[in-house]
């Protein structure tokens, strides 16, 4: 038995034990975006068990590690760390696999670990309640982190990923669900956005809002807005993403509004740089728009794909 008094510690450990040959598992409340830095850059035969909870665990974190073919399980009301390794023992203590956890300025972290060859796993999971991790829960923690992470009286795991672009998205496991609006004129008044942004958020500015025909949008949803003529058709490739942090109305008069800029807690789905804006209008402008997106906005995968058809024959 060896005790780890710090992060370092731990951190090194668990290099050490999960650097061997063998099933591995890690048993944790949460996972954070940088997880897959902490663990030895050829690890394999392991599976992750944390907490989908917002604030706790990063959905481009449980990205990381499933593209980099870890398997990860979701299990509610996880609180567990333990990392463990067949044959070897294991490590129990304080530490989520994250960066304020296992990083230089991490939190302040105790552990031990215990050379036990004998120790059962499987006693440990038999006793919870996990599922493999599918597109649609991430999609459901994806929204929900989106959606702590405005609060900004919340703290926790604020390390997001590098901007990634369309084709660099498009290519993890799992990609992000995003949602598509148009817009065709500017609305007349927006005295009744500006009353509720004034009363929910205090301030009478917001940084973007589109009308909606839906109630299918929710906050924490990444909205893709494309202005569009009378007819519905891009004349300048255009393209912003709009996060909603509110809405406003009631069918039909519904609105969606982002009050605060993106930050890095909040990274949207890829960067909307001037080539896809050319390659989306270019797609968009010969796609029916039942083609597009499903009855909830969300863009179909074969729309997805139609974009990224146009990438490969333009190089």
């Amino acid at each position: 038995m060896r005790y780890l008094r710090n992060s370092q510690e731990i951190k090194k450990q668990l290099s050490s034990l999960f650097s061997e040959v063998g099933k591995k598992w890690a048993v944790v409340g949460f996972v954070g975006y940088n997880a897959l830095d902490h663990l030895p850059s050829r690890v394999s035969d392991l599976s992750v068990v944390c907490w989908p909870k917002a604030g706790g665990t990063n959905p481009d974190g449980v990205r990381r590690l499933i593209d980099h073919g870890i398997s990860v399980y979701f299990c509610d009301r996880l609180h567990h760390k333990i990392y463990w390794k067949q044959d070897a023992g294991l490590i129990v203590g304080s530490a989520n696999l994250s960066e304020n956890a296992l990083g230089d300025a991490g939190l302040h972290e105790f552990g031990v670990y215990c050379d036990d060859k004998k120790f059962d796993i499987h006693q440990v999971l038999d006793a919870l309640s996990y599922a493999q991790v599918t597109p649609e829960a991430l999609a459901k923690l994806d929204i929900e982190y989106a959606a702590q992470a405005r609060q900004k009286d919340k703290s926790g795991d604020t390390t997001s990923r590098a901007d990634s672009t369309f084709l660099e998205a498009i290519k993890t496991k799992h990609p992000k669900k995003w949602k598509l609006v148009t817009w065709s004129e500017l609305r007349k008044s927006n005295d009744h956005i500006r009353a509720e942004v004034e009363t929910h958020f205090n301030t009478r500015n917001w940084v973007n809002d589109n009308d909606v025909d839906s109630s299918s949008f929710q906050i924490g949803d990444f909205v893709l807005q494309v202005k569009t003529n009378d007819e519905g058709i891009i004349e300048r490739a255009n393209g912003r993403w709009l996060l909603v942090d509110h809405i406003v109305g009631k069918r039909g008069t519904r609105a969606v509004v982002q009050v605060n800029k993106l930050d890095n807690r909040t990274p949207p789905p890829f960067v909307i740089d001037g080539t896809f804006k050319k390659h989306l209008k270019e797609a968009f402008n010969v796609t029916d728009w039942d083609e597009i997106y499903d009855n909830d906005h969300v863009v179909r995968s074969s729309f997805v794909r139609a974009i990224s058809d146009i990438y490969e024959k333009k190089v």
